[in-house]
């Protein structure tokens, strides 16, 4: 699609960084790409840190810099959004990068209707060198009075949504005193407040972190199961979502136990025997079914039992 509009959209686009010049410098390119005849990106980058290197990379693409004292990205990000003047509202974590379609058919389909307040797209999600690992998910959304139901199920990447600018007086921002999860919480509130639709198209790589030892993914889990269940509290339909939100927390720590179970398997090939059990009692807490079920699936995890055994059958192991 093509925006019908002859004249230019104004577009913000926050974008949060702390201390990686190099990964922003690849984030802002992508978004300098997208602009146009009839688009205009306004670049707001929220930045948490002091790095000259940094602030010679917003001044290369044109973007403002906003200084950002209270640490984090939910910080960031409302930094932003207070200091955005475009009509629409969109994101860009700084170490992602946008893909060639994203924003015009997000527009196009707000444009043709107005009770529209925000639209999701599809991210595809990339190795740590920005090569795409993945289908585009999600596949589907459906009707904006289903998002909320969906969104419990899943975790949108910001990357791929753009509000427009008068729905944030509805939604509010992020909440600053969550540290995980806030992008999930802002997107449930989202849903809860306005009209949200979809479109099926690859907006952004979502680079994926690599293992490093399960302790953010075990502090991110408490907090999903908080977030799930605020926001459940916040639906005026509570009571009929309850079953779906506990079939969906049921997913997302099968998906976290399954995350620790690679973990596991990680530590030990590393030869950190007390890596291994500390993730392989994560696995199991997250979900004894799905632990259970990543010693017949992952190699790993049952190479990682043998962190169990005493020291002499896992030679060479500490």
């Amino acid at each position: 699609m093509t925006l019908k509009a002859v004249e230019t959209t104004v577009v913000s686009v926050v974008v949060p960084t702390l201390d990686r010049p190099a990964l922003l410098a690849e984030a802002l390119a992508s978004v300098r790409r997208l602009e146009g005849a009839s688009l205009s990106l306004e670049i707001l980058v929220a930045d948490n840190g002091n790095s000259e290197a940094t602030a010679k990379v917003i001044s290369e693409f044109g973007a403002e810099r906003i200084a950002v004292a209270r640490r984090g990205a939910s910080a960031a990000r409302n930094e932003g959004m207070k200091r955005a003047t475009g009509e629409f509202i969109a994101f860009l974590d700084d170490d992602d990068v946008w893909l060639p379609g994203h924003l015009r058919d997000h527009i196009e389909l707000m444009r043709g209707d107005p009770t529209i307040g925000a639209v999701l797209g599809q991210v595809r999600n990339a190795s740590p060198d920005l090569q795409d690992v993945s289908d585009p998910w999600p596949s589907e959304i459906g009707p904006p009075q289903r998002v909320f139901r969906q969104l419990l199920g899943c975790y949108p990447q910001i990357g791929a949504t753009v509000i427009r600018a008068s729905e944030l007086a509805r939604v509010g921002y992020f909440d600053e005193t969550l540290p995980s999860d806030e992008d999930w919480d802002w997107h449930l509130r989202l849903a809860l407040a306005s009209r949200v639709a979809f479109v099926p198209t690859p907006c952004v790589l979502f680079r994926q972190r690599p293992l490093s030892g399960g302790d953010l993914e075990w502090q991110r889990m408490r907090f999903s199961r908080i977030v799930l269940w605020m926001n459940v509290k916040r639906s005026p339909k509570r009571f009929s979502v309850i079953a779906h939100a506990m079939a969906a927390l049921a997913r997302h720590r099968g998906g976290y136990a399954y995350h620790f179970a690679c973990e596991a398997g990680w530590a030990y090939a590393r030869r950190s025997r007390s890596g291994a059990r500390l993730n392989i009692g994560r696995a199991i807490v997250a979900s004894p079914p799905h632990a259970i079920a990543a010693l017949f699936q992952h190699t790993g995890m049952r190479n990682a039992l043998a962190a169990f055994l005493p020291a002499r059958k896992a030679k060479g192991v500490h």
